[in-house]
């Protein structure tokens, strides 16, 4: 596992070329409806990145929302 590395940053960290490879990898998981308004809902937040010999093989996002109820 030496080739593997996990990041974790703000939105505000990545670097556009991050970003839009991140976008490609869930665009090609989630090949049904996906949107762009979809992929906005995942920015903002904090995200985890998991690169393997250079590719990007994993990507997730929690981004805090308030509820008034």
């Amino acid at each position: 596992m030496s080739g593997m590395r996990a990041v974790t940053a703000h939105t505000s960290e990545l670097d556009a070329g991050t970003l839009q490879t991140a976008r490609a990898l869930v665009e090609e998981a989630f090949t049904v409806d996906f949107s762009g308004a979809d992929w906005e809902h995942g920015l903002g937040g904090m995200h985890a990145l998991v690169w393997e010999e250079g590719e990007l093989v994993a990507h997730g996002s929690v981004v805090q929302r308030r509820l008034l109820h």
